[in-house]
């Protein structure tokens, strides 16, 4: 099906999530297609393949490094959990929160060297406050963009699939579930590959949902360009998900080809 685009405005994404459908289930066929493809002895260096990888049509990855602005949507998500869950009553007091089990987790030992709260721990305090304003900010666009919804929830992380066989585990973005539907928040603006990048958020979310039950919809948001871009979802968007990621994992020589 077609993705729709639309400008973001108060309210915009829960007029957008209201779906009255039937819910599609993932063939079981599909998670056994992607374990054939992916696995097997000419499988090589272990990766993980998302929306990006596939927005990026194969070309090398950067090695991920903790900054700002990789470390605002963690923090935020985190935050923004303990606010819409009640632990705390100002999205102020859940950031310290978070904060401080972060670098707790680092003093005592449990979390590692390259682990976010290890990153923080090695900040001086204006770079804390640099890091705490910028997941401020994520935290309050999200508040916006889920204005007029019923109901709604943040994860407590993407969604990973390890396909079995293989050396290969799928990521799936997810910052809100509502009304049966997703919502991925983005950086900067949508790219011309975008909808291929929602597909493959749509399969991993059918692929690690118990029953493989697929959302009624999924969203993109891109809120520095001020888009969003719809999908209303369905099994065969699931498929060219799949065909999407088995093309990035042979551009990526994750597997030696794929027919």
């Amino acid at each position: 099906m077609s993705v729709d685009l639309a400008y973001l405005e108060p309210g915009v994404v829960a007029s957008l999530l209201t779906l009255d459908t039937e819910p599609e289930l993932l063939p079981p066929t599909l998670p056994a297609a992607l374990a054939r493809r992916l696995g097997g002895p000419e499988a090589g260096r272990r990766q993980t393949l998302g929306a990006w990888s596939v927005e990026r049509r194969g070309a090398p990855a950067t090695p991920f490094a903790w900054s700002t602005a990789t470390a605002r949507r963690a923090l935020g998500r985190s935050a923004l959990r303990r606010l819409v869950r009640g632990d705390d009553g100002t999205l102020g007091e859940a950031l310290a929160h978070v904060l401080e089990h972060r670098l707790d987790r680092a003093a005592s030992g449990y979390a590692g060297a390259g682990s976010l709260g290890a990153w923080l721990a090695g900040l001086d305090t204006s770079g804390r406050v640099t890091v705490l304003g910028a997941a401020r900010a994520w935290a309050v666009s999200m508040l916006e963009l889920t204005r007029g919804m019923a109901t709604w929830s943040v994860p407590e992380s993407d969604a990973y699939y390890a396909v079995e066989r293989s050396r290969v585990t799928l990521r799936g973005r997810r910052d809100v579930v509502a009304a049966r539907s997703l919502v991925c928040v983005r950086a900067g603006r949508p790219s011309a590959t975008a909808g291929a990048g929602l597909r493959v958020d749509l399969l991993v979310a059918g692929l690690t949902h118990p029953t493989g039950e697929l959302p009624a919809q999924i969203v993109g948001v891109w809120p520095d360009a001020g888009l969003a871009l719809s999908l209303r979802a369905s099994v065969a968007d699931a498929r060219r998900g799949a065909r999407y990621v088995l093309a990035a994992a042979a551009a990526a020589g994750v597997v030696a080809a794929v027919a």
